[in-house]
């Protein structure tokens, strides 16, 4: 890491607020059992205590870019012309 860089380490709130995901959430995204686990997200940092961790301000942001990033480049999806919409009856 280069010296002039300063990382800093950040509290689950400050996670919450950065992804907009819930507490629960974000321990779903790293559960391996779960079907929400994204081994893409950012992984803890133990700060020695039992349950005293911490995130990695750069790699939280660089996640949320990266999922930016991939929603804009699907292409948009539409309905065919004159599809029903789920529970909504036409005519």
């Amino acid at each position: 890491m280069d010296e002039t860089t300063t990382e800093a380490l950040i509290r689950r709130q400050d996670v919450e607020r950065i992804t907009g995901m819930s507490r629960s959430a974000i321990w779903e995204r790293l559960n391996p059992s779960s079907r929400y686990f994204d081994p893409e997200f950012p992984k803890p940092v133990s700060l020695g205590c039992p349950n005293s961790v911490r995130w990695v301000k750069s790699e939280v942001s660089r996640w949320v870019h990266k999922k930016i990033e991939i929603s804009r480049a699907k292409p948009a999806t539409r309905a065919p012309r004159g599809a029903a919409i789920r529970g909504v009856r036409h005519g």
